[in-house]
């Protein structure tokens, strides 16, 4: 059903007023999965979960009108206890986790989204999934996360950034250096001279500093750290590092152009826990 523009909102529109992203409903105990086509048509199958939690924004979820009328859910899986140590430190961002979910080992699966029409998510009963904002908000992020990381070209991602994906995971939480250092990061961008489309390509890292650890008289140590690191990776041909190969700056430092010009690398779990320096 798709509402005439001029018409009033149905009597259930209110009820979803209450419903925020990251709410949860218990239920129904399906997902709508696509299995097959026979004839040009598609296969729907049930595929099976605890429930489902809502990732449309919530904006989106209480606004009503034309093309307005449907949200989207993911559901709700049970997970082992190393997935669930991995989606809270950030590093499987197919999966987000729950301030309040149903229990410990339930999180919510990013793969498997659909489609519910209002009126459906109006006569369900609502499980609030998150108590603070700080959290919600978090749970926001992994969503954008999963849908908007950027493809960068095969050889970059599976040789320079696995190995610096598996070289931050191993010093990461440590009180050392190196896992000083990587704590203080808050984000990592890369940018490709002269494009990501170009058969030579040199590739610089901005390293960002997290407001907490801006003290200039660290950077000495820490570009020390991070020379190594990028030392020590072996680049695939057609990729070469910039001269210097990084920069390590603070977001005030970087200029819009930097910004627009570069691309986040996801490597979000090394900011999840900061030790003290």
């Amino acid at each position: 059903m798709i509402p005439d523009a001029e018409a009033a909102a149905p009597e259930w529109a209110e009820r979803l007023r209450s419903w925020q992203q990251g709410d949860y409903c218990l239920d129904v105990r399906q997902v709508v999965v696509v299995d097959g086509i026979e004839n040009g048509d598609l296969l729907p199958a049930a595929g099976d979960a605890l429930g489902f939690a809502v990732i449309t924004q919530t904006c989106d979820i209480v606004n009503w009108g034309p093309a307005k009328e449907w949200v989207v859910v993911a559901p709700l899986v049970e997970a082992s206890e190393r997935l669930i140590d991995n989606v809270r430190r950030g590093t499987t961002p197919a999966f987000a986790p729950l301030e309040r979910p149903p229990s410990p080992e339930v999180v919510v699966d990013l793969n498997q989204a659909m489609t519910l029409h209002k009126s459906l998510l109006a006569s369900l009963t609502r499980v609030a999934g998150f108590e603070t904002d700080a959290a919600r908000s978090r749970f926001a992020d992994a969503i954008g996360r999963k849908y908007s990381r950027f493809a960068f070209p095969d050889p970059f991602a599976d040789n320079v950034l696995r190995a610096l994906r598996t070289k931050l995971h191993k010093s990461h939480g440590k009180d050392s250096e190196q896992g000083r250092t990587y704590a203080s990061i808050d984000f990592i961008r890369v940018v490709a001279a002269p494009s990501w489309d170009s058969r030579d390509i040199r590739v610089g890292f901005r390293f960002v500093l997290a407001p907490e650890f801006r003290r200039k008289e660290d950077r000495a140590v820490m570009s020390g750290v991070l020379g190594k690191l990028l030392a020590g990776i072996d680049w695939p041909e057609g990729f070469q590092p910039e001269d210097p190969p990084f920069t390590l700056m603070t977001v005030e430092e970087m200029t819009a152009a930097e910004w627009l010009g570069s691309q986040e690398v996801d490597l979000n779990f090394i900011s999840i826990s900061k030790p003290a320096v």
